[in-house]
């Protein structure tokens, strides 16, 4: 009768041990598997391009995910967001309307996850100038304005360029001005404007 109460208690403990075991490996396998999804999250060749009153953050992500811009122009308070739509692999951002000549920063956000600089923030400085346009003083006047080639266009075709026009309508997202679909009016929808209506 003794020998069946410690075969008992054996058998209890060999149990309870492997079931520990069984817990310690399965925490393990979990860690690996959620270390492994983040990883494949990240973030990797992260680009920026700016003009004078906005940017574009562009990086590539091993599995399909939303990433979130949180930017701002001082690094300890990145209080602004610009969120994805869909989930994709090949990420872009378009943050506007920028101050022209101010450094900003950001991180990419996905899911709980922060990414940065290798423990800072990322940063880019946009161009000075009018909103909209790479060089003010070469902006054409609309008697003048130039195709990509030079030649000046006709009168009646100018109106449908306007740099004014385009300056009120940068960093939004009118489709009448975004003439390269790309949901934000800036200095290369003014230039397919011109490569549009070009000299006759």
């Amino acid at each position: 009768m003794a020998m069946t109460g410690t075969l008992k208690t054996v058998v209890t403990v060999a149990v309870l041990f492997l079931a520990g075991v069984a817990a310690v490996m399965g925490v393990k396998v979990a860690r690996t598997y959620f270390s492994g999804a983040s990883g494949a999250d990240q973030p990797t060749n992260v680009r920026i391009l700016t003009d004078s009153s906005s940017a574009t953050i562009s990086w590539q992500s091993s599995k399909k995910s939303m990433g979130v811009v949180e930017y701002g122009a001082n690094q300890a308070n990145l209080l602004l967001r610009a969120p994805e739509v869909t989930p994709t692999t090949t990420h872009r951002v378009v943050i506007s309307p920028l101050k022209t000549g101010t450094t900003y920063y950001f991180r990419i956000r996905v899911g709980n996850s922060v990414y940065d600089n290798n423990g800072i923030p990322y940063s880019f400085h946009t161009k000075e100038g009018p909103a909209g346009l790479l060089n003010p003083s070469a902006t054409p006047s609309p008697s003048q304005a130039a195709s990509p080639s030079g030649a000046a266009l006709p009168a009646q075709l100018v109106t449908k360029c306007l740099v004014s026009d385009f300056k009120q309508a940068f960093g939004t997202h009118n489709k009448a001005y975004d003439f390269d679909g790309n949901g934000i009016v800036n200095t290369q929808d003014w230039l397919k404007c011109l490569q549009k209506y070009p000299q006759k």
